[in-house]
């Protein structure tokens, strides 16, 4: 199977109960979001399936989505708790049983056209759905163990389009006392559950899983839950196998951006080790352009263009090696690939002296002159 084929597998294949949580998430963006939505759902399938083992380490996997709608960090948390509220075990399945049985009794005083009696009205039948949805489908396992979700206090309130005011029934932030699947916290650090499981050791919860959603201003969060302080807390009896790091970003996608400071730098603050080798720890995960756009069912208006010159030497052989000894060696690169004209050959130069390679503008200066011919007779033309 191709890499693409692969990739439409990844983000059309709707296995298990996946269209039914769709269907109980009464989310505005699901459709819009439906194969971001398959895809996270197989990729985290496939990394839980992956650990399986009690092997005892700790899976760090971190997810980099980039140029995303301003609503998709939200849809994904949202999928991700009903996701595992309800398809954990059989316990959701036995509250909607109780709550769609019998009559529904009024509170003296109120009548069938309040507001109340409309809300009960309406719980019903979200429950009553569940039902039809889920009923025979779920496994009888009561022992499941449970989810921790840390995420920001505005990935769950529930806007008025979201029309799901029934949300908060699927988790709670009593880490401690609660018998669902679904943890959640919005403030605690990881070195906060340490301090609740000192005091709580007689109920110790089993967490497998952690879901943890970064934020670009909550890098002290993420970056509590780092290797080190899992393995604390599961001293403790937590059991933690898998740990998910998304980041959601509405930000461009920018390649040697997400290398150095999402990749290496979140990577190495979570396993608590330098991390700068390409090869050095596999549980980066991130997309092209392309694939972030069918994501999201965006047309591409993008064009590549391949254009290559038996004369390419110039620039691989004697000013990419002289590249390979300067510090921030992408940066210089990301400059000088746009220095094609004689402003931006200017601002290249002056960007060179300024930054003590003065040396470099003489280094690189055939390649210019050579750049420059080429753009205006090559390039230009067939992308005009």
């Amino acid at each position: 199977m191709s890499a693409q084929d692969r990739f439409q597998e990844l983000i059309t294949h709707e296995n298990g109960l996946f269209p039914a949580i769709c269907d109980m998430m009464l989310h505005s963006q699901v459709e819009n979001g439906r194969r971001f939505l398959c895809a996270m759902n197989n990729l985290v399938d496939y990394c839980i399936q992956a650990n399986s083992d009690d092997t005892g380490t700790i899976n760090y996997q971190i997810v980099y989505v980039p140029t995303c709608p301003e609503w998709a960090r939200e849809l994904l948390v949202r999928f991700l708790i009903h996701k595992v509220a309800f398809t954990s075990s059989s316990r959701f399945l036995a509250i909607a049983k109780q709550k769609t049985k019998g009559y529904i009794v009024l509170p003296t005083g109120l009548s069938s056209s309040s507001k109340q009696f409309k809300q009960l009205i309406g719980e019903r039948e979200y429950y009553r759905k569940f039902k039809k949805l889920f009923e025979g489908k779920i496994p009888d396992n009561d022992n499941a163990s449970k989810t921790l979700f840390v995420v920001q206090e505005k990935d769950i309130i529930t806007r008025k389009q979201d029309k799901n005011p029934w949300l908060g029934q699927l988790f709670s932030n009593d880490l401690i006392g609660y018998d669902g699947h679904v943890l959640l916290t919005t403030s605690l650090n990881a070195e906060d559950i340490e301090s609740l499981l000192k005091k709580n050791r007689e109920r110790i919860p089993r967490v497998e899983n952690l879901f943890i959603f970064h934020s670009h201003n909550r890098g002290k969060i993420t970056f509590s839950y780092h290797r080190d302080q899992l393995e604390r807390l599961n001293q403790y009896g937590m059991g933690i196998k898998n740990c998910f790091v998304f980041y959601i970003s509405e930000r461009p996608f920018r390649l040697y951006s997400a290398i150095d400071n999402i990749k290496y730098s979140l990577t190495s603050n979570l396993l608590q080790q330098e991390v700068k080798g390409y090869d050095s720890f596999d549980g980066f995960i991130t997309f092209t352009p392309e694939e972030l756009d069918a994501f999201f069912q965006r047309k591409n208006l993008r064009s590549k263009y391949i254009i290559d010159s038996p004369e390419r030497e110039i620039f691989t052989a004697d000013i990419d090696s002289y590249f390979d000894e300067l510090p921030h060696n992408y940066r210089i690169k990301n400059y000088l690939s746009l220095a094609f004209s004689y402003e931006t050959e200017n601002a290249f130069i002056n960007e060179c002296e300024h930054d003590t390679w003065g040396h470099l503008a003489k280094v690189v200066g055939p390649f210019l002159n050579y750049y420059r011919q080429y753009w205006e007779e090559e390039i230009a033309p067939r992308i005009r």
